[in-house]
């Protein structure tokens, strides 16, 4: 299975490098120069002069993938690892470059969302019916936003209205009882600009837990041989005003409700509330200074049960103050400089010795580019009221040695800090003298840009030391170092009428210690996408291939080795007029039978079926 997923990895690889030497000719407009990102250096520039490995999952990207929620369009992304405890809306755990799921950062324009017992935010309550947006930025960046991005960050842009007011609205039926029903209505009325968001999908689902290991005591009850089923529904609405010209006040609410089925003796339900409230005010005083002010408040509220008896509750809420500041030196040349605040809270059933904390933090940085040569360099200072202050660095460079040809360069620094449960938290082995993590890391790279293509090389190499590790009966301890070194290709670009995106991930995540791989990553991973539109049919393809990782047996809890796995899916769209259109995916088109966690089920073959009404 292996050898089949590599060799059609392969050959997406020859095709994309017969793609390079002989692109055909293509309209202006069909080029990467005009994208603009602004998560790299958080300065608007052109994707193509990032000097980070930076990926953009555009609007047209979302629908065209039809996924049913935010893991399942990240496992298409170089570097990427995405696990779940079952099927959608399971507890899921992200890996990027083989970093901690804690030392990977998400945003939500701009904001935070992670939980503050956790240190990880819940990706798998997060729908794709409002996003506008994804910029994956891979490799430490803490220099930019602080402690958990030691294995880069996320951000997600939630859609925002523009022009004339219309709106779509979205119906599908599935395998497993999925019933899907989204809405969204935005645009411009003079200086003010809205969009509003709703979604709510329902489906059976399936047994979370494999049948042979069910039952077994302490992990799994008699009656976890059941259906699995999920509900959330989800609410967004975006509204922006223009003061007067250059000033812009906007705002944003975010609620999202989650009920998940599982498997366990201890608990088996959960309801898990996603909050975000932001007030943002954007500014330009005079040709030079433009400034950004955000407030922001995020909750994570998960409630337990097991069957209708509650379990646990664990409420989190994050409250930011960032105002940042960007200060154009010359053309291409600007000069960032930021202050913030973070404030933290829990809320439990659960004993806590603390449940506050605050943390300050300032940063300036520089980004410039001289003709052939780019130049990035950044410094935070982050003072949490609870473990002292930290420093983090960064440095890169890029060399253009050929048109369309670049060399990139960069190292720094970066730290995680340790959350509630690391600290406070006597159940989960709460030790308060924890030290932060901390990570060394560097990258270096060749990018090709011209016409339709964007392709990256990198090579990356992070080292984290003082990891925080649960040592019997100590409780957690500053201990183990781990490292991870390898090599990820990133390519999209269009050959003839196909659109190909292709991502290769060869990497070696491991204790340095002990030598042994990092739990639940591949060292092999890869993705191979195909898209081709042609008058009002739209059709895709893509196939993701994964080799074998270590985990551990889910009833003895000795590690295992889990086999590697290839999944193809296909999806489709039909346009019946220019307001009516019919979409339909198929998941895991042969059928495959894989985990992503030791003792628990993934989707076998199932499809979705949507109807899609623009007005």
């Amino acid at each position: 299975m292996q050898t089949t997923a590599m060799a059609a990895l392969g050959g997406g690889l020859l095709v994309v490098a017969t793609g390079l030497t002989a692109a055909p000719p293509i309209d202006a407009t069909d080029t990467y120069l005009d994208e603009i990102v602004v998560t790299a250096s958080r300065v608007r520039q052109p994707l193509t002069q990032s000097l980070r490995h930076t990926t953009v999952i555009t609007a047209a990207d979302i629908r065209a993938s039809q996924a049913a929620d935010l893991p399942t369009l990240l496992r298409q992304q170089a570097g990427i690892e995405v696990t779940q405890s079952g099927g959608v809306g399971t507890q899921s755990s992200l890996f990027l470059r083989g970093a901690n799921s804690n030392q990977a950062l998400v945003l939500l324009d701009g904001q935070r969302i992670d939980s503050a017992t956790t240190g990880a935010a819940a990706l798998d309550q997060i729908t794709l019916a409002d996003i506008e947006r994804i910029e994956i930025v891979r490799g430490n960046v803490s220099a930019l936003y602080g402690a958990s991005a030691i294995g880069g960050v996320i951000q997600i842009f939630t859609r925002k209205g523009t022009g004339r007011p219309a709106g779509e609205l979205r119906a599908g039926l599935g395998s497993y009882g999925t019933q899907s029903l989204s809405g969204d209505y935005g645009g411009q009325f003079g200086a003010t600009r809205f969009h509003l968001s709703l979604a709510h999908r329902d489906t059976d689902g399936f047994s979370a837990a494999r049948s042979e290991f069910v039952p077994a005591p302490f992990v799994f009850a008699p009656a976890d041989a059941d259906r699995d089923g999920y509900r959330n529904t989800t609410f967004t609405f975006n509204l922006a005003h223009d003061l007067e010209a250059g000033h812009t006040l906007s705002a944003l609410a975010r609620a999202s409700r989650g009920r998940v089925e599982y498997d366990g003796t201890f608990s088996n339900r959960s309801e898990q509330d996603l909050d975000a409230l932001q007030l943002t005010s954007e500014n330009r005083f005079g040709e030079r200074w433009t400034s950004r002010l955000m407030l922001a408040t995020s909750r994570d509220a998960l409630d337990s049960f097991l069957d209708s008896a509650p379990a646990s509750r664990v409420h989190t809420r994050n409250r930011q103050i960032d105002w940042f500041n960007t200060v154009t030196l010359a053309p291409d040349q600007s000069l960032t400089l930021g202050l913030g605040w973070l404030g933290q809270r829990v809320a439990s059933d659960m004993t806590y010795t603390r449940t506050r904390r605050e943390a300050r933090h300032a940063a300036a940085g520089y980004v410039g580019e001289f003709g052939r040569h780019g130049v990035q360099l950044n410094l935070r200072t982050d003072d949490y009221s609870d473990f002292g202050s930290h420093s983090t660095w960064l440095a890169g460079y890029g060399l253009e040695v050929a048109p369309g040809w670049r060399l990139l360069a960069s190292a720094g620094t970066a730290f995680r800090a340790p959350t509630f449960n690391d600290l406070y938290n006597p159940a989960w082995g709460g030790n308060p003298n924890l030290r932060p993590e901390k990570a060394r890391s560097w990258e270096a790279g060749l990018q090709y840009a011209s016409g339709p293509w964007l392709a990256r090389l990198v090579h990356f190499d992070t080292r984290t030391r003082d990891l925080i590790v649960y040592q019997w009966p100590a409780g957690n301890v500053n201990l183990k170092r781990a490292e991870v070194e390898g090599w990820e290709l990133s390519a999209s670009g269009r050959l003839a009428d196909i659109q190909i995106g292709l991502s290769l991930t060869a990497q070696d995540p491991r204790d340095a210690d002990s030598g042994q791989p990092l739990l639940r990553r591949a060292r092999r991973l890869g993705s191979l996408t195909l898209r081709h539109e042609n008058g009002p049919w739209r059709l895709a393809a893509e196939v993701k291939a994964s080799g074998a990782r270590e985990d551990i047996h889910a009833t003895t809890f000795s590690r295992i080795r889990l086999p590697g796995y290839t999944v193809f899916n296909v999806s489709g769209r039909y346009r019946l007029s220019q307001s009516l259109a019919l979409e339909a995916r198929v998941d895991n088109l042969f059928d495959r039978d894989y985990s992503l966690v030791h003792g628990y089920n993934t989707p076998g073959r199932s499809g979705h079926l949507q109807l899609e009404w623009r007005f």
